[in-house]
């Protein structure tokens, strides 16, 4: 066998093996804007767990985004509920119960604040 020979004969590639059959993924849902679809992803999420198609760290760590995801989009739900009562009290002329100064501070911040006729 010529030198040119056994170089063809070691580029060659091994025959390919039988094809494999990836496990089809779990089809994402498309209402993740509520709590109800993040609660679907959920199951899928441990039905694939079960069914050993997907490992379980994997498995965990999506369970764990999935249910922040979820909790949040529940939180989101009920500011648009009280958004919507307070708008239906303004509707009606009156007041909310509860004045909101702005969405990171209240009252009891600003009293920690020093001023300048009290450090003197």
């Amino acid at each position: 066998m010529s030198a040119n020979a056994k170089n063809i004969a070691l580029r060659e590639s091994p025959p390919p093996k039988a094809a494999q059959i990836m496990p089809k993924l779990p089809r994402i849902a498309r209402n993740l804007h509520e709590p109800a679809g993040w609660l679907h992803e959920l199951s899928q999420i441990y039905r694939c767990a079960r069914r050993q198609q997907l490992s379980t760290d994997d498995a965990s760590r999506l369970a764990f985004i999935c249910s922040q995801a979820g909790k949040l989009a529940k939180d989101t739900e009920y500011l648009r509920y009280i958004a919507s009562l307070e708008k239906r009290l303004e509707d009606m002329g009156l007041q909310p119960a509860i004045q909101h100064l702005d969405d990171y501070g209240s009252s009891d911040d600003t009293a920690l604040v020093p001023t300048e006729s009290t450090q003197s």
